[in-house]
């Protein structure tokens, strides 16, 4: 709430999203993703999920790591820009996977279902 409440302040008219707050810069559009460092000595931190009302733990170096070494990353960009262009509600790690090697089904029905993404003619 402190975050979102800067960003008001300071007229950058913030939406909050999942775990992160969108903001425009610039003509951008920019995702600030507040979190907390779990302890010194690791790069863990925890993000709220407001959705689901509760915390989760992430390592953002990992995540990086993970979506590089899978080799997928054009994959991942484009399955990013067609869930956002289509206003989708997928969580971010579905999108990555599916990039790196899960199914895709080309029917109508509900945006994920059993591990593959499903999308919506």
């Amino acid at each position: 709430d402190t975050l979102h409440r800067k960003m008001t302040e300071k007229g950058c008219a913030p939406k909050r999203q999942n775990v992160s707050i969108n903001i425009k810069v610039n003509g951008y559009s920019v995702d600030l993703v507040p979190a907390k460092r779990q302890d010194i000595l690791s790069a863990d931190h925890s993000l709220y999920r407001r959705k689901a009302d509760t915390w989760t733990k992430t390592n953002v170096a990992k995540h990086i790591n993970h979506v590089r070494l899978g080799g997928r990353i054009n994959e991942t960009r484009i399955i990013k820009l067609w869930r956002d262009q289509k206003d989708l509600d997928l969580q971010k790690t579905v999108d990555e996977n599916a990039a790196q090697g899960l199914t895709f089904t080309l029917r109508p029905g509900p945006v994920v279902s059993g591990g593959a993404v499903v999308v919506p003619q």
